[in-house]
């Protein structure tokens, strides 16, 4: 991810960007009578974006998103 990351930056004539990437990994396991009845495992990730540029501020945020969903939300907020 970090590749996209440097590439969309270095492509870009922003004075200002910052980028958050934030995954989270849960487990439930459910037990009664001392058996395990279920066990679920769940894969959560966000990305936000802030960039400054001539006119302003752009925010935006995207959940569970992949490398080409990211790079179309970069280039609308150019």
């Amino acid at each position: 991810m970090l590749d996209l990351f440097e590439k969309l930056v270095s492509s870009s004539r922003i004075k200002f960007g910052e980028i958050r990437w934030e995954e989270r990994k849960s487990l439930s396991v459910v037990i009664e009578d001392g058996k395990i009845e279920s066990v679920n495992s769940v894969v959560q990730s966000g990305i936000s974006m802030r960039l400054l540029k001539k006119g302003g501020w752009s925010l935006a945020s995207l959940t569970n998103g992949n490398k080409g969903s990211i790079e179309k939300l970069w280039r609308n907020l150019e």
